[in-house]
């Protein structure tokens, strides 16, 4: 009997299709030889290799025009070549006299006659029956199939339902024409009506693939057809145990806006766009409902393993519940700058010891893991536990850095959303997969101009004059201008509106938020790649308070500077000014370019004045990856690399410490099991002048 069920899962893997035999069906089959074969653990087994169901309205038939799957282009190549569009139909069928659900998905050409698709609808509806009512005959010379005997099949009659034209003709229409035919309402099987219904909201995707922790926000990654009808799907979260088994949701009347759906062995435990485990989750399985509305199909998920907790205390724990309980001082803002770490970067196919982060486990590196914790840490949320409050940064405004385009598109707005900030992001150049955030609480401020740039961009005399010294730099160099121009380094700027902090009109506040190249052999680089994103501020103000002359401009620049504070690009910044024959004298490899040159960031006629001071405390350590290589060399870095900016009239009120050293060199540097990045965010109160 194993290699019945064995090969029962075999046979839908390779359709693509979700699990179309019941539990009872095998039952059955088996009592008749032997009913002790089926057992709780092959039961459970056999249901475990579901992850993902979908149930489907009843008596309706949905068509929409897409491309073929990957799967369905070999098995219907044979007419005529399949077109790059074809006509997708999907329903279900009640079998008469039996509460026998069949699940019909086809894919035709759209110029194939309807008569000939509803052929194969028949055909479908007519196996499925004739397994479901045939004895099994077992022909172990076949271990990949399932043999029956072959009893009579259904007489099926399909017609369509129009308000004008003989349902003939329809028939011998083409499944396009069909399709676009609003005056075909319906289409009766036997004497079973069906309401068609075109182009409906369709899930594409629905997947859990974080790891389910305690206090940490789980959330799905689906993605929803392109549909002329605008849909807000809802996400219901139900718990199970281990070996809860997916089932089709049966639609219940439940009061108190809680989900109308319930399922067999699962608990609802709460609606939303992410779920946070607590610890009486431990050890059970998280699954996820999505449902889209009338008329749609409701999709199931589950986790892959079950509800677990970190353990120990994270490392933001501490700081948070000692300096962060209560919000920045009226009239203060709370400003965080944070260097997530992409996932981009960590090549965790690699051995161990060559990875880039060797102390730290591959399970404790990979996404899955450190989303979640990040997606805790970033917000500030406010969770209930045993009626106590979770700790939070409570910041304003929050600069972000390496954030993955996964984590962009799928998680992080959403979580950010719901806890009060607005978010914008800027992908960086290169075609490369990471970039910046800006986000900022909606009741503070509002978003007035964005103003991003690709660094190379700007390395225009004619649209940028203020850039020519750099320009003529470059020329000197073809090896130094092709390193400069192949970085994807680009600067995010947003004008906000920040008059809620003065109590009155025009207080302005403009952010900016960069990553800079990190290389501590091209200093050179990061000296020109910060001389161009400090002139972009300016032409940015400079352009913003000519337009706005009554304006009370503010300007905050914070990022990954990849500099020490020693560095070239510190005293950039900090002074206005920088010689590159001073700084760089040491890189030979750039002879012609090094003489008396000197840069300065302000150009000859600004009407605003950009003088940077550092708001933060350049002495403790925003980055810890030292630690001994297995060769026995010493590798990584531990200082300073991580900077806010205020012009003059931004005050720097308190600087919230780091967390203590000891703990960052806990499981030897970071990231860690208790820290999802290898930098520290950096966190200060300002207030505004």
């Amino acid at each position: 009997m194993w290699w019945l069920l064995r090969n029962a899962v075999r046979h839908c893997k390779r359709r693509g299709c979700l699990f179309p035999f019941s539990i009872s069906f095998f039952q059955n089959c088996a009592s008749r030889s032997d009913p002790t074969i089926i057992s709780s653990v092959m039961k459970r087994r056999l249901q475990r290799n579901v992850s993902y169901i979908a149930k489907y309205p009843e008596n309706v038939i949905m068509m929409w025009v897409g491309s073929v799957p990957r799967i369905a282009r070999k098995k219907i190549s044979c007419i005529g070549g399949m077109e790059e569009q074809s006509l997708h139909i999907c329903f279900v069928y009640c079998v008469p006299h039996s509460k026998t659900l069949v699940e019909i998905n086809l894919v035709r050409p759209l110029n194939e006659l309807f008569l000939q698709t509803c052929d194969k609808i028949k055909e479908k509806i007519s196996k499925f029956i004739h397994k479901q009512s045939s004895e099994v005959v077992c022909d172990e010379s076949d271990t990949s199939e399932f043999v029956f005997s072959a009893p009579g099949r259904p007489n099926l009659v399909i017609a369509l339902v129009a308000r004008t034209t003989h349902p003939a003709v329809q028939l011998l229409s083409t499944n396009e024409q069909v399709y676009k035919d609003e005056n075909v309402l319906d289409m009766c099987i036997n004497n079973d009506a069906y309401r068609l219904l075109r182009n409906p909201p369709r899930c594409t995707k629905l997947v859990i693939k974080l790891k389910p922790l305690v206090g940490c926000p789980l959330m799905a990654s689906f993605s929803l057809s392109e549909n002329l009808r605008k849909v807000e799907p809802s996400f219901h979260w139900y718990v199970g145990e281990p070996d809860a088994c997916l089932i089709s949701p049966v639609l219940n009347n439940i009061p108190g806006g809680k989900s109308k759906y319930t399922m067999d062995g699962w608990i609802y435990r709460s609606t939303g766009k992410y779920f946070c485990p607590s610890v009486e989750d431990i050890g059970k399985r998280i699954c996820v409902l999505l449902d889209m509305g009338a008329d749609t199909i409701v999709y199931c998920a589950d986790t892959d393993g079950e509800v677990s907790e970190v353990g120990e205390a994270l490392i933001f724990e501490e700081r948070q519940a000692t300096f962060c309980q209560e919000h920045a001082n009226s009239g203060n803002t709370r400003v965080i700058s944070y260097n997530v770490l992409a996932n981009l970067y960590l090549d965790l196919k690699l051995r161990q010891e060559d990875l880039h982060f060797p102390y730290c486990a591959k399970e404790y590196q990979n996404y899955d893991y450190r989303y979640p914790i990040l997606l805790r840490e970033i917000p500030g949320m406010i969770l209930v536990f045993d009626e106590n409050q979770q700790d939070s940064y409570q910041a304003d405004i929050i600069f972000l850095q390496e954030v993955d385009e996964r984590l962009w598109l799928r998680f992080l707005p959403d979580v950010m959303s719901s806890n009060g900030y607005d978010c914008y992001f800027k992908k960086k150049g290169m075609k490369v997969n990471e970039g910046l955030v800006i986000c900022f609480r909606r009741k503070q401020f509002r978003c007035l101009e964005s103003h991003n740039m690709w660094l190379p961009d700007l390395l225009n005399t004619g649209t940028y004059p203020e850039n020519a010294d750099i320009i003529g730099l470059l020329k000197n160099s073809d090896e130094l201008n092709a390193m400069f121009v192949s970085k994807p380094a680009v600067i995010q700027v947003l004008v906000l509106d920040s008059s809620s902090l003065f109590a009155k009109e025009n207080g302005i506040l403009l952010l900016a938020n960069t990553h800079l190249y990190f290389d501590p052999r091209f200093e050179i680089i990061k000296i020109l790649q910060a001389l161009l994103c400090a002139r972009w501020i300016v032409r940015v103000a400079t352009d913003y308070a000519n337009r706005n002359p009554k304006a009370k401009l503010h300007v905050l620049f914070a990022g990954d500077f990849n500099s020490t504070p020693d560095g070239a690009v510190y005293r950039l910044l900090s002074t206005g000014n920088i010689s590159v024959k001073s700084d760089c004298l040491a890189y030979s490899q750039y002879p012609k370019i090094y003489g008396d040159i000197n840069f300065t960031i302000q150009p000859s006629f600004p009407s605003f004045n950009l003088n940077l001071t550092n708001l933060g405390d350049e002495t403790q350590f925003t980055n810890y990856t030292r630690h001994y290589r297995y060769n026995g060399q010493i590798a990584g870095f531990e200082g300073c690399l991580d900077y806010i900016w205020g012009s003059a009239n931004v005050k720097v009120q308190k600087v919230i410490p780091v967390p203590p050293k000891e703990i960052a060199k806990k499981y030897v540097a970071l990231p860690s099991k208790i820290s999802p990045s290898d930098h520290l965010p950096l966190v200060c109160d300002i207030r505004l002048h």
